[in-house]
């Protein structure tokens, strides 16, 4: 969803959680890259097999609110994030990003990205 140039990434576990089966919006993984873009201008350092932490944005089980709205994404989608500091790896995210986000503090991740779900 972002462009760090990951294309495929396998989870390996749920950070400080034990027995999930499942990840819900806005909770953070440990996940192993499995493959890349293969573009030569890409300025993030990202090898396949590089373990890294993502932050979950979407989901194709649907998710409702509080309100009674309900949504879902055809695709589960994440972000990639630093393993050390949590920033980041792209500096633009593409496609909308749920309001539970603003919530937790996310608020750089709200400002690189196309809009609000």
């Amino acid at each position: 969803m972002d462009n760090s140039g990951a294309l495929v990434v396998k989870c390996i576990g749920f950070n400080g959680e034990f027995n999930k089966s499942f990840a819900t919006v806005n909770q953070i993984l440990k996940v192993s890259v499995q493959s890349i873009r293969s573009t030569g201008r890409s300025k993030v350092d990202l090898k396949k097999g590089a373990k890294l932490n993502v932050l979950v944005v979407g989901v194709k089980k649907s998710q409702k609110r509080r309100s009674g709205f309900s949504f879902c994404v055809d695709q589960s989608d994440a972000i990639l994030l630093g393993a050390s500091d949590g920033k980041p790896f792209g500096t633009k995210i593409k496609g909308l990003l749920p309001k539970e986000l603003r919530k937790s503090g996310n608020s750089r991740l709200l400002s690189i990205s196309a809009g609000v779900l």
